[in-house]
Order: structure tokens, then C-alpha cells, then sequence
């Protein structure tokens, strides 16, 4: 959901979100229901199971491919780009992706090429853009299966995705000028026992959904669930999910406007499940058979969460009371494990900007003159000597003498 005021409440109430939450939800389908190339984009209701628009037929829309910098049009072959453009934008089958719901955009990254790529939602053509470089060097041209990225999700602007072992975490914008950053591999949780976040056969494919506070939700192909920390990596594994045929692999999750997480599957179409995260236990929604293969969901919905404050959570509580959200600016990468990060303006009014980072308790870390001359601008900020660890406070003042935007910064 969009913050665009300052956020004074520690505690969120699940109705509360759950009513303010509105989002279209976008499936990645076969061709039919025994059919599993997955490379087809239709928006569904997930308490129903019904298409309510085919968006992309790989077999049957037209398209046209873009650079997602430069957004001219790429001829077959284009240079510095891996893959020939005559070919399909799904390539060999799609089973991530992610919604963008403030540019009205379908992020998504094949699963045999690591490159994030996104389809136009506002335009009446199938346009369809690239990101140059790829997010892991791929010099055969066709990623190994541990590589291939079949878990994403967006919150607000910021988007995760993860491969199938686990070892890479990638975060990135949805601003003009997207930044891409590796955050590392996940962690397993000291608990986690022989239920790593690694394996092969518990914790591959699957989807991400996210919570209002920021913690991701991993559920695997396989029914098991894993909370994972993005500031730490550390992946939990909290359980499996019961209710569920053992045939049906759990490869699509979405929060729908209810609130509810909903599961599908990309190898049964037994229908739609409703996922309770606290009890892993699941329901039929709808038992009708899918009319096809559905290998990812997406929609811009969370997790709501009943906060309440601890003593172990006092730093947070006062970084919420007094950040000053605004979607127009973007902290990258967070955490930082050195002297540097960046900022994404993303449409932010030209001007004259002060910049201070500072401590919880206000003393000032850092300090810069920022000119913003255009939108999209990345300025990269390099503090000289990197700051104990801990949480930090980024602040932009304007010539008016009033804060824009204060964002946390994590430094491990």
C-alpha cells in the first residue's frame, strides 16, 4: 500500500489493512491444464479461480521488446543482450513474478536466464522491457536449474527475488533508473535442523508473500513455509502446511483483498487454497479444476500484522514514529555492510537538498548538499568511514527547511 503520510501508529489492526487493501492479481499460466509451459499472463480472481482478462498469449499476442534503461526498441541480436529478440519474452516458462502497482507493471524473470524483465500493464500493445545485465553471469546462455529464479515479490517499489537454492537474494527498484543489488544466500535459522533453506527436496520453487512490516513469507513447492529476515538473510523454517492433496505443490501465493494468503499449483488443478500462516493450515477455496497450469501469482496485497511494542522492539518503535515516508526516494542497497549506499530519485522535484544521516538519538553521522536535476537521478553517497552497526536515519531537507523523506538505513 502506498505511505505517503507520516507514520505515527505502532500497532495495525488485520482489518484495518485487510479492508484498505484493493489489488488485481495476475497469474502465469499454461496454454491448459496439462499443459506446463508457463508463459501465458492472465489476470484472475483468486477466491473464484475465474480469468477475467487474458493480458499475453505467447502463442498468439504480438509484442515488441524494449531496453528498460534507454526504452528504445531492440532489434534481434541487440548488443550487450544475451538472448535473441525474436524469441518469446517467457523464453523456456516463467514461474516468478511480481506486481508493480504504482506503474501498473508485471515484473518477471525467465527461469533458464536471469534477467529481470517487466510487460507494460497501461499500454494496449504487448510491450515488453529488458534489463540489460543479467543478475547471475550466465555464459552458456541456459542457467542449471539451482539458478533459476522461481521466487518474487514486490513491496511498493522494492522488489526480492530468490533462486531455488537459496544462495542469491536480489533486491531491486521499479524506478526508471531500476538499481539491481545482490544482498548474499540466505541463512538458515539455528532451529531450521535438516529442513534447510537450501534443500533440494523441502525448500525449491514456491512463491514469496510479504507482511506490512516487511518480512517475507517463503513457501516452497514442497508445503514448507520459511519467515526470512531481509536485514539478516536468516531464513526460519516455521512448518508445513497441511490440508493440502499431496500431489498439489504449492508454486503461486498471493495475499487476496481479504486478506487471506491463497495458494495454487502449477502441477494439480484441484483448485484454489486459502493458507491460515499462523496455523499452516490450508482450505478449499474452490474445488473446481483450474481450466490451466498455474506456475505464479502476483498481486501488490501483504500480510497484515498486529505489532505491539517490546522492549526488544524500542528501536524500531522510534524509527517508525518519526520516518517520514515517501515513495519518490529509495535507499540502495539497506542494509550496507560498508561506508556506501545510494539513493533513487525517483520523480522527486528538482532542487536543492539537504542530506544527513543520523543515529537514533539525532546525532549527525553524515552530511551532503544534494542537487536533484532530474527524475530517476541515483546519487551515490559514500559516508568515508562506515558506521558501527546498527540503525541509522537518512533525512532530505528541503530549501523551505522541511523533511521530504526520512528512511531507515541498516549498517551490519
Amino acid at each position: 500500500m502506498k505511505k505517503t503520510i507520516l507514520l505515527f501508529t505502532t500497532t495495525l489492526t488485520l482489518a484495518a489493512t485487510a479492508m484498505a487493501q484493493s489489488s488485481k492479481t495476475y497469474a502465469i499460466t499454461s496454454n491448459n491444464s496439462t499443459d506446463y509451459y508457463w508463459s501465458n499472463i492472465r489476470e484472475i480472481d483468486v477466491n473464484t479461480g475465474k480469468v477475467i482478462n487474458t493480458v499475453f498469449e505467447t502463442d498468439k499476442t504480438q509484442f515488441k521488446s524494449f531496453d528498460a534503461t534507454t526504452k528504445q526498441e531492440l532489434p534481434a541480436n541487440a548488443k550487450g543482450f544475451s538472448i535473441n529478440y525474436n524469441d518469446k519474452p517467457f523464453a523456456h516458462g516463467v514461474a516468478a513474478s511480481a506486481f508493480d502497482q504504482k506503474h501498473n507493471r508485471l515484473y518477471f524473470i525467465p527461469m533458464h536466464t536471469a534477467q529481470l524483465r517487466y510487460i507494460d500493464l497501461n499500454s494496449t500493445d504487448a510491450k515488453f522491457y529488458y534489463q540489460q545485465n543479467e543478475l547471475i553471469a550466465n555464459p552458456s546462455g541456459y542457467l542449471t536449474e539451482e539458478n533459476h529464479i522461481t521466487r518474487m515479490v514486490l513491496i511498493n517499489k522494492v522488489g526480492y527475488a530468490i533462486t531455488n537454492d537459496g544462495n542469491h537474494l536480489f533486491q531491486f527498484t521499479t524506478a526508471k533508473n531500476a538499481i539491481t543489488t545482490e544482498l548474499g544466500t540466505l541463512l538458515d535459522d539455528v532451529s531450521n535442523g535438516p529442513i534447510s533453506i537450501h534443500n533440494k527436496c523441502t525448500s525449491w520453487g514456491g512463491d514469496i508473500v510479504a507482511t506490512d512490516a516487511g518480512l517475507l513469507y517463503l513457501i516452497s513447492a514442497s508445503k514448507n513455509v520459511f519467515t526470512i529476515d531481509v536485514a539478516t538473510r536468516i531464513a526460519k523454517y516455521v512448518g508445513t502446511i497441511t490440508g493440502i492433496p499431496a500431489q498439489y505443490t504449492t508454486n503461486g501465493a498471493v495475499v487476496n483483498n481479504d486478506g487471506k494468503v491463497v495458494l495454487t499449483s502449477a502441477i494439480a488443478a484441484a483448485g484454489f487454497y486459502a493458507l491460515d500462516v499462523n496455523t499452516l493450515a490450508a482450505t478449499i477455496i474452490t474445488s473446481t479444476a483450474n481450466a490451466y497450469s498455474i506456475s505464479d501469482l502476483a498481486n501488490a496485497n501483504v500480510i497484515a500484522t498486529k505489532k505491539t511494542t517490546t522492549t526488544n522492539d524500542l528501536a524500531t518503535t522510534k524509527v517508525r514514529e518519526i520516518l517520514v515516508a515517501n515513495d519518490k526516494v529509495n535507499i540502495f542497497p539497506n542494509p550496507i555492510t560498508s561506508s556506501q549506499f545510494k539513493l533513487n530519485f525517483d520523480e522527486l522535484a528538482n532542487g536543492n537538498y539537504a542530506l544527513l544521516v543520523t543515529d537514533l538519538m539525532g546525532r549527525q553521522v553524515y552530511s551532503k548538499r544534494v542537487i536533484v536535476q532530474n527524475e530517476a537521478q541515483v546519487e551515490t553517497i559514500n559516508m568515508g568511514t562506515k558506521p558501527s552497526a546498527g540503525v541509522y536515519l537518512v533525512k532530505l531537507i528541503n530549501a523551505s527547511n522541511k523533511n521530504v523523506f526520512v528512511g531507515k538505513l541498516i549498517v551490519e
